[in-house]
């Protein structure tokens, strides 16, 4: 089962995300808020996710997402390395309902070593700041057992 967060969690959440100004330089508290009020951060074991559900079909990169389909915006861990990152991901995996796709800079070996060995595939380029960094897209398909 997963712990959603709590808006007087905000503080601690964003304590995290700090540890890594060069990863997460955007993320701001307000945003972080109106997303635990969305219900859409999950912070359990030192680990936060944040993530929605598309409400329509959207382009991303050079893929149609369909509807339904959910997105993971962040990952991150108060302490790398401790296995928490992968407990936590395996509880959001077993909450969410349809094919859930990510987001990862190209350069970022570790993440994408890491999304590749839990089952998520490379399904697309994409890039920001106007081509400046390059970027991956990774899909995990829902399977209906």
């Amino acid at each position: 089962m997963i712990k959603l967060a709590g808006v007087d969690e905000c503080d601690e959440i964003m304590k995290i995300f700090r540890q890594y100004p060069k990863i997460f330089p955007h993320i701001r508290k307000d945003k972080i808020e109106a997303q635990i009020e969305k219900s859409n951060v999950l912070y359990d074991e030192g680990v936060v996710i944040t993530f929605g559900k598309y409400q329509k079909r959207v382009h991303l990169g050079n893929i149609d997402i369909h509807r339904s389909a959910w997105i993971l915006h962040q990952i991150v861990n108060r302490e790398p390395g401790n296995g928490k990152t992968l407990s936590v991901l395996r509880k959001f995996l077993n909450y969410i309902d349809n094919d859930l796709y990510l987001t990862v800079r190209a350069d970022n070996t570790r993440a994408r070593n890491f999304y590749e060995k839990q089952g998520f595939k490379e399904v697309s380029d994409i890039s920001w700041k106007s081509g400046e960094i390059k970027g991956k897209i990774y899909c995990k398909k829902f399977l209906v057992v």
